[in-house]
Formats: C-alpha cells, structure tokens, sequence
C-alpha cells in the first residue's frame, strides 16, 4: 500500500539508488527509511524545506507522524521490545541503537528538528488546517497539502508518545513531571507555527508547534526521509 508521501509495505523491497542505506534507519510501519545525522542546519523552515527537496538524494522532511513513529520505534529498541534495520534490510548494531537514543533523548548534541507542518487557518481543529511542504513546483514554489486539524491537546503537558493522533499528535496527557521514556513535553500550539522536536535544557523531550518558520539557528536542522523512487506516487504539479 502506498500513501501520497510514498510509504510501502514493509515486506517490499525500498528502492532509492540515491542513499547511503546505512546512513538511514526504516521507519518499519512505514517502510520509509529516515537519516541517522542531523543535516541542513542553520537554515529557516522554508529554506530548509527546499534545500532537502533540492538534495541529489531524492529527500524530504518528516512529518510529526512519521517522526514521531520512529521515535517510538527507537524507545523500544533501546529497551530491548524492537529491532531496528538499516534501509537496505541489515540490523542495526546495539551500539548504533544506544547511539540513536541518546541523540533523541538527551541535551548533549542531541536533536534539534524541524517537522515537515505549518498550522494556518482552515477547517479542521480550532479553525486550523496542517499545511504540508510534498514537492517543489517547476516554478520554484512549494507544493503543499493541507489536512483539516484534529483533535489535539492544546496545553502545555507532558504527554503520551504512544497515544497520538493520525496527524502523528498528542491526544492524551501522562503526568505531572518528565519520566524519560515514559511521557515527553508538549507546548501549546500556535496559529502560524510549525512543528518542532527538540531536547529542552533540563534534558527533557519536547515536541510542539512553537516556532515559527522564519526562525534560524546554527542548531536547528532536519533529519530528512528518502523517498521511494520507484513505488512513489506522482504528486500533481
């Protein structure tokens, strides 16, 4: 099964001659593979967004859902409940998986990324639509689908990774303090903002839409997907 961003069946082959697949881990549920390094940094969110779309490598930047899948799928690994894979079908060693956790969880070099979403006026949640950055048009502008928002928490929590919308979005608060691995911080949302994952300075893990796109920092990048090339829709232009 594919989806307009060009997720396959795990069981089918990922074909991008454009990648190093062991610079990349599957993302398993969606058979998509995402980059181990952080890349296109210093830039704002609409440069980056096209610097990775203009990459040689056949690339775009996650979405919250899709993030946020692999997150999850790096939590388990790190305790023992999954395997990971690099994208040519090869396990991902131990260390490489302890590596990959400490990136995500901890301040010290860890992550710091944009999210392929920019919430603006619409239909769906709050008056609100996801606005998400699919192509570049021949012209050089941006080729955007927007999806009606659904139900979020719209609070400052701490929240359930686990628990999260088919927009890759907290649904559900856990608890009052950050348990590692249990629960990440989310910040209340904006009209004008795009998504965000990032370690907090007290080391906790924090998503939200709390930034907005001209923003720029020599931190702030993009841990990109590769697309599938062969099995990938074609996205009207």
């Amino acid at each position: 099964m594919i989806s307009s961003r060009g997720a396959i069946d795990s069981k089918r082959k990922f074909e991008n001659q454009n990648i190093n697949p062991k610079e990349y881990i599957l993302i398993s549920k969606l058979g998509l593979p995402i980059a181990i390094k952080q890349q296109f940094n210093g830039m704002n969110y609409y440069h980056t967004n096209r610097a990775i779309l203009e990459d040689d490598q056949k690339i775009i930047m996650p979405t919250a859902k899709e993030f946020m899948l692999h997150f999850v799928e790096v939590i388990n690994a790190y305790e023992g409940i999954k395997q990971l894979f690099f994208a040519d079908g090869s396990k991902v060693q131990r260390e490489i998986v302890e590596q990959r956790y400490k990136f995500l969880t901890s301040k010290g070099g860890g992550a710091n990324i944009w999210l392929n979403g920019l919430l603006v006026k619409g239909h769906g949640f709050r008056d609100l639509d996801l606005e998400i950055i699919l192509d570049l048009h021949e012209s050089g502008d941006f080729v955007t689908k927007k999806d009606p928002l659904k139900t979020l928490i719209w609070n400052d929590s701490f929240i359930d990774f686990n628990l999260l919308s088919n927009q890759g979005l907290p649904v559900s608060k856990k608890g009052e303090t950050y348990q590692k691995r249990k629960n990440i911080w989310f910040s209340a949302p904006r009209e004008n903002n795009v998504a965000q994952f990032k370690i907090l300075s007290s080391d906790k893990v924090s998503l939200d839409f709390y930034i907005y796109p001209s923003i720029s920092d020599s931190g702030l990048g993009a841990l990109p997907i590769a697309r599938n090339i062969k099995l990938e829709e074609n996205y009207e232009k």
